[in-house]
């Protein structure tokens, strides 16, 4: 028997697989949907004191070639709208299929303190959104407030970190009252040309993929799961009681078993929901599962961190491999 239950913050989830915030949440009825398909919590699109409506350009999403790239900003709903009719819905869907909603917040530290005064009744968890802040001295601020205005646990979401800069943002959420981090949102900026026409005269043209300025846009998909895998691993190299959300490039359980090996706690899926559907919850929870049966693991928390411990500390540089052709 495999029990894939996992704990976060001070609540027990069913399985370790989320939904993150993205358009696969964008609203109570997708939500519903994302608690149907097998996910034991689901995190709203990010609601901020005004809706990004106004400021999204189109087209807005794209597939690419390994990857998938994006100018999708905050909610399109206005706050109101959340509190009047998505929220009050959101969380009914939660109750109904035993899972957790988690409320993102943003951006700025008075807009934080703003928004979750109004949505914390509706949310088991916070999540503050923090990839639009520039320094990590509003980072601080925005996730105090959120602690101190809500009793709820609070979750700290960068974007991508370089390499080095991982380990104080860790030590500083946490000292901020961050009870869990969430590794991470998308990358970026990044740009991609569309070559999906058939017509030789307009491939040449190279037309821009996305209607945002430059064609600009934020990475997702499976090369955000080896940027996450090595900001897992820094953070859990020093803090390793620290929770953390792995999120980026889970399309199948071998991805969600990399992550949890490197110290993952939990795992949200986005990229896979948007372009194969809301069974691929399901799909990957179903796959996590028959590998751990596979292995002869029990539980979650056997896989956690195993990896970790196997982790050169330094430069090898009279590494052996395991396999050696012989000749």
């Amino acid at each position: 028997m495999v029990d894939l239950s996992v704990r976060i913050a001070d609540l027990k989830l069913k399985n370790p697989i989320g939904v993150s915030s993205c358009p696969a949440s964008r609203d109570a009825k997708r939500i519903e949907y994302a608690f149907k398909a097998g996910a034991a919590f689901v995190t709203t699109k990010t609601i901020s004191t005004r809706p990004a409506s106004l400021f999204v350009p189109k087209p807005h999403m794209a597939e690419l070639k390994g990857g998938f790239i994006n100018a999708e900003l905050w909610s399109e709903l206005s706050l109101e709208e959340w509190l009047d009719k998505e929220l009050p819905l959101a969380k009914k869907h939660a109750l109904s299929y035993e899972g957790y909603l988690v409320v993102s917040v943003g951006h700025k530290p008075e807009e934080v303190k703003e928004v979750v005064d109004k949505v914390y009744p509706y949310a088991d968890i916070i999540e503050v959104a923090l990839a639009y802040l520039d320094n990590l001295d509003d980072m601080v601020k925005a996730v105090n407030i959120a602690k101190k205005i809500s009793s709820k646990p609070v979750i700290a979401k960068p974007g991508v970190l370089p390499y080095g800069k991982v380990v104080d943002f860790v030590k500083k959420m946490v000292e901020a009252g961050a009870d869990v981090i969430n590794f991470s949102d998308s990358y970026g900026p990044v740009l991609a040309l569309d070559f999906s026409t058939y017509l030789p005269r307009e491939l040449l043209k190279g037309r821009p993929t996305l209607g945002s300025k430059l064609s600009i846009g934020w990475l997702t998909g499976p090369p955000m799961k080896y940027m996450v895998m090595r900001m897992i691993a820094e953070a859990k190299s020093v803090y390793r009681d620290v929770q953390i959300i792995g999120t980026g490039g889970i399309a199948n359980g071998l991805d969600a078993f990399e992550l949890l090996l490197v110290g993952a706690n939990a795992l949200e899926m986005c990229t896979s929901v948007i372009l194969t559907g809301y069974k691929s919850i399901g799909v990957v929870i179903r796959q996590l599962e028959e590998l751990m049966k596979r292995s002869n693991i029990s539980s979650i928390s056997e896989i956690v961190g195993l990896a970790l411990s196997k982790l050169p500390t330094t430069d090898m540089r009279d590494f052996k491999p395991v396999c050696l052709l012989y000749t």
